[in-house]
């Protein structure tokens, strides 16, 4: 048996081994219906450059949502998230000064959802339970004290497909797997108290979700987004 022959065999094993752990992780996310009580989670990961001849700008936040429905159809959304952004200037009374701010966020929204004959799942939020905190320079910093304020938003989710890569970091030969998730958006854009995480519509997945990377880079703007099993 030839050398370059185990070689082909090897390589064969492993990327079967790859496609069946990736269709492992798409059935263990894949949403095939919005009725009936359930949970949904995501994790977005966001990061943006920008800039001019003045300055320099990176912003990066992370953003994790667990939506929960009962069998009454009472409907809460968890929400959690962080991030920060550095500018550093490149004027010549500032040379190489860089700032540094950070946010973060979290909060349980609650209201109700109504499964349409459309298969449409729409949620009405009436109040969110949410503390904050923003804070300068390196580090991080707790949030709180809490507040209950009125959240009067829309959610509208369906199932539709949308090609799934496998858990962990990117890795040479990849395979996407189509996958049925939730489609979610906001009737009016995204909420204030989420503005800075999301950009708009998300995914959610079944089991332990999915993780959502938009990078929106100076060398290639507009956000590339790609979804990643957990």
């Amino acid at each position: 048996m030839s050398l370059r022959f185990l070689v082909i065999t090897s390589l064969l094993a492993s990327l079967a081994s790859t496609i069946a752990v990736g269709a492992a992780a798409q059935a263990a996310s894949a949403v095939q219906s919005l009725a009936g009580p359930r949970t949904l989670r995501v994790v977005s990961h966001r990061s943006t450059e920008h800039g001019c001849s003045m300055s320099y700008g990176h912003s990066s936040a992370e953003l994790t949502l667990v939506l929960s429905i009962d069998r009454s159809g009472a409907a809460m959304l968890a929400i959690e998230g962080r991030g920060r952004s550095q500018i550093t200037s490149r004027s010549p009374s500032r040379a190489g000064t860089t700032s540094e701010t950070g946010h973060a966020v979290r909060g349980v929204a609650r209201g109700t959802a109504t499964l349409g004959t459309d298969a449409r799942l729409t949620i009405r939020f009436a109040d969110l339970d949410v503390a904050t905190a923003y804070w300068s320079g390196p580090g991080t910093a707790p949030v709180g004290p809490s507040t209950v304020r009125a959240f009067l938003h829309t959610m509208t989710c369906s199932v539709e497909g949308a090609v799934l890569l496998p858990a962990g970091a990117p890795s040479p030969g990849e395979v996407g797997f189509a996958t049925p998730l939730a489609h979610c958006a906001w009737d009016s854009g995204v909420p204030a108290e989420l503005s800075g995480y999301s950009e708009g519509d998300t995914w959610l997945g079944a089991g332990s979700g999915i993780e959502i990377h938009s990078d929106d880079t100076l060398l290639e703007p507009g956000a590339n987004v790609t979804l990643r099993a957990r």
